[in-house]
């Protein structure tokens, strides 16, 4: 028996117990991760410090620091292997290749405020300090539409508490080159056996438009800014969250405090077929589905068309047909089917094929705008499609009809010259 598809991929990798890691001493202050290539542990032993970097595909390779008289925190260069050890009274950078210390800086100490529950926000156009009432917030990186010519959005996302919803996700647009998007704010809440449930950490993914939030008992909730729905919802680790950071393109790692590394990623193959059961919101799984370019919703779009050929609604029917590049829609029988509706008299045909819709389907179907040429008069162009594909005795049909046999001939010529200068 084939295993349930699910949107999410979970993986745990290396365990603390295999690399001589104490899993007892592992909490925020032991741990660091900055990014998903190292994983840094430190552990006190006696009067002695030992550093343990875990990195390699599947957090398999370990490089150790042992026996450092002084260290408070270590931190990993997110791409060099170079680590940042803060001491007593100074910082020392070291090359995990050598295991030698490349750089040394004295520090002092300067005790500020401790906020809890709060965000300071620094603006340095502004220069000035905004205060946020959040656990935890992140950056997104969002183009509000698919459009790859768009500039994309920097929105400010933070958890909150709120006393009517429960929990809510504040999303607030920083931009200043006129994004669309508008402030928005999801809310969410625990079922009754979570009551005492709460996020801990949330990661912005710029790929999809999502975002990861993970609650202390080790729940993934994964929302779509976009349309403000929750994705998905699932046990991610049965240990609390430690730490989390970006994982490559399409998802999320942490260290539990267990010091187990779990990751969490999409699966392109599965969301939206997934998604498609699980939401009712079939609108909004389309929406995703077109913006991230992701497979599975060829039935939903389909549906979609023909019920709204069904309902008379023909112009928003090709329209559809047009933006979404599926060998379902984009068939010659569907446009012939949308040219012949029949329509009232003060209706007009809602597909007009014309030079500019052959331009368009020529970047996807070169017999689609073959026949949106021909329809529109463009004869010249209706040749050259045929011509690409060596289709001479169509060609000669056309050339005969509409135009001279020279002007069809040298067309042809043109264009298998010009294909033979190009390989």
């Amino acid at each position: 028996m084939k295993p349930i598809p699910e949107p999410i991929k979970i993986q745990i990798f290396g365990k603390p117990k295999n690399l001589g890691i104490d899993a007892s001493k592992i909490d925020c202050s032991t741990v660091s991760l900055q990014s998903d290539k190292y994983v840094c542990f430190r552990e006190q032993i006696d009067r002695f410090t030992h550093i343990y970097v875990v990195y390699g595909e599947k957090y398999s390779a370990v490089c150790r620091l042992k026996n450092l008289t002084s260290c408070e925190f270590a931190v990993m260069n997110p791409s060099l292997q170079l680590i940042a050890i803060l001491g007593d009274e100074n910082l020392e950078v070291w090359d995990l290749q050598t295991e030698s210390p490349k750089r040394y800086f004295d520090t002092a100490n300067h005790p500020s405020m401790k906020l809890s529950s709060m965000m300071l926000l620094y603006n340095v156009h502004q220069q000035k300090t905004e205060v946020y009432s959040a656990v935890t917030a992140c950056f997104l990186h969002f183009k509000p539409n698919a459009n790859a010519n768009a500039k994309p959005c920097t929105l400010l996302c933070f958890v909150g508490r709120d006393s009517f919803y429960g929990w809510m996700i504040h999303i607030e647009n920083l931009s200043k080159h006129g994004c669309s998007f508008v402030k928005k704010a999801i809310s969410f809440s625990f079922p009754q056996r979570r009551r005492d449930d709460f996020p801990v950490a949330m990661q912005a993914n710029d790929k999809y438009g999502i975002l990861f939030v993970i609650t202390s008992h080790g729940y993934l909730h994964v929302f779509d800014v976009n349309d403000s729905i929750c994705l998905y919802e699932g046990m991610f680790t049965s240990f609390p969250v430690v730490l989390l950071t970006a994982y490559k393109d399409n998802g999320i790692v942490c260290v539990n405090e267990m010091g187990c590394i779990v990751t969490a990623v999409i699966d392109e193959e599965e969301i939206i077929s997934c998604l498609s059961i699980s939401l009712k919101n079939k609108s909004a799984v389309m929406k995703f589905a077109r913006r991230c370019n992701l497979p599975g919703a060829e039935g939903l779009f389909s549906w979609e068309f023909w019920d709204l050929c069904n309902n008379g609604e023909y112009y928003r029917a090709a329209e559809l047909a047009a933006i979404i590049h599926m060998d379902t829609l984009a068939t010659a029988r569907i446009i012939e089917y949308l040219y012949s509706v029949k329509l009232g008299k003060k209706e007009p045909n809602p597909l007009c094929c014309s030079e500019q819709l052959g331009d368009m389907l020529k970047k996807y179907d070169n017999i689609l705008a073959w026949s949106a040429y021909l329809r529109a008069g463009s004869y010249t162009k209706a040749i050259e499609c045929l011509a690409e594909k060596y289709q001479l005795n169509s060609a000669d049909l056309i050339g005969d009809k509409n135009c001279t046999k020279e002007d069809y001939i040298s067309i042809f010529q043109q264009i298998v010259n010009n294909q033979k200068s190009q390989v």
